[in-house]
C-alpha cells in the first residue's frame, strides 16, 4: 500500500494549464524551494556570527555565564537547523508533493503531440 501524497498542488497546475512544460515546473519547485534555502543559510550564519562575537566578550564571571548560555542556545538552534538543511527539504518536498507525477502528465503530454 502507498502512501498517499500530501499535496496535489503540481499535479493542479499541470492539469490548470496545457502550456505548462518541464521548465514551468522546475521553477515552481525552485521557487518553494528558493525561500527555505535562503532562510536557513540566514540562520546558521547568524548562529556563526553570534559565535564569532561571543569570544570577543571579556571572561569575567558573569560575562562566562552569559557566554555559556547564549553558546548553548546556538548549538541547539544549529543542531534544529541541521536537519533542515536544504538537501533533506528538497526530499522531503519531493516525497510529499505530486511533483513527479505531474512531470510524468507533461512529459505523457508532450509524448502525445509528437506521434
Amino acid at each position: 500500500m502507498s502512501k498517499k501524497k500530501k499535496s496535489t498542488e503540481f499535479v493542479d497546475l499541470v492539469n490548470s494549464n496545457p502550456r505548462i512544460d518541464r521548465e514551468d515546473l522546475r521553477l515552481v519547485l525552485s521557487a518553494k524551494l528558493g525561500m527555505q534555502s535562503s532562510l536557513w543559510i540566514f540562520a546558521v550564519g547568524i548562529i556563526l556570527t553570534t559565535s564569532l562575537a561571543l569570544i570577543t566578550f571579556p571572561n569575567d564571571p558573569l560575562t562566562l555565564s552569559i557566554k555559556y548560555v547564549v553558546l548553548a542556545a546556538m548549538f541547539g538552534l544549529y543542531i534544529k537547523l541541521r536537519r533542515r538543511n536544504p538537501d533533506d527539504m528538497l526530499k522531503r518536498v519531493l516525497s510529499e508533493t505530486d511533483y513527479s507525477d505531474a512531470k510524468k502528465i507533461v512529459e505523457d503530454r508532450r509524448a502525445a503531440k509528437v506521434s
